[in-house]
């Protein structure tokens, strides 16, 4: 069902486009949990900021329609670093091609310990 619809939405999109919207669409609804960290690079400010995932999935329509945003999961960003604070590995890993995307078990250990505060700044 779901590829089917992205093939009509996307007509122009190749299979591996559709296969890989279709990924990440999984793992916005399906895979991220409440209390998990999300880590977002931000590349005007050269640094990261890092919250935790605080409700489930909601469809909004109108809420972020300046944005164009409809689908959301509330994050509370708690922690900025700076980039040239950040193992070169990880970094790497942050900058994969995808918008949403699971990092792998090590970088997962380095951002838990950069959250707990080695080199970050509290955004609360």
């Amino acid at each position: 069902m779901l590829r089917h619809d992205l093939e009509k939405l996307y007509p122009d999109n190749n299979t591996r486009q559709i296969f890989h919207a279709m990924g990440r669409i999984q793992c916005f609804l399906g895979e991220m949990e409440i209390d998990q960290f999300v880590v977002l690079p931000r590349y005007e400010e050269e640094s990261i900021v890092i919250g935790r995932i605080k409700r489930n999935y909601e469809y909004i329509p109108g809420e972020y329609a300046e944005y164009n945003v409809r689908n959301i999961r509330k994050v509370k960003w708690e922690t900025t670093v700076e980039r040239s604070q950040i193992d070169e590995d990880v970094l790497k890993s942050l900058n994969a091609p995808l918008s949403i995307y699971k990092i792998n078990d090590e970088a997962t250990r380095y951002i838990h310990h950069l959250y707990h505060g080695k080199g970050a700044q509290s955004n609360k």
